[in-house]
């Protein structure tokens, strides 16, 4: 993950930095955000998330965010969504099959 804004609570009244990930060819990003991506001097991303932060002077633009920030051992809380299938019937769900038509 590369850090392509950091919001302070002085301009955007929260401190958060934007990070993108995901490598993506340039043609496929939209002129806005080719400029954006340009202005941090990063190469084309996929995504672009935010993460709130209490204190933003530990980052800059460019940086890179990798799993050397952790130590081995270490606990990390993450929380995910899941596709969401809704509703299924008996059949759906546990795939039986049923008789023949």
């Amino acid at each position: 993950c590369t850090v392509t804004q950091i919001k302070t609570v002085e301009s955007d009244s929260y401190a958060a930095i934007q990070i993108g990930f995901g490598d993506v060819k340039e043609s496929r990003l939209t002129n806005p955000q080719r400029g954006h991506l340009a202005k941090a001097g990063v190469s084309a991303r996929r995504y672009l998330t935010e993460l709130r932060v209490a204190d933003t002077s530990g980052y800059e633009l460019g940086q890179v965010i990798d799993v050397s920030l952790f130590e081995a051992g270490q606990l990390v809380d993450v929380s995910g969504v899941s596709k969401g299938k809704g509703f299924a019937g008996g059949m759906k769900r546990h795939n039986f099959k049923g008789q023949g038509a």
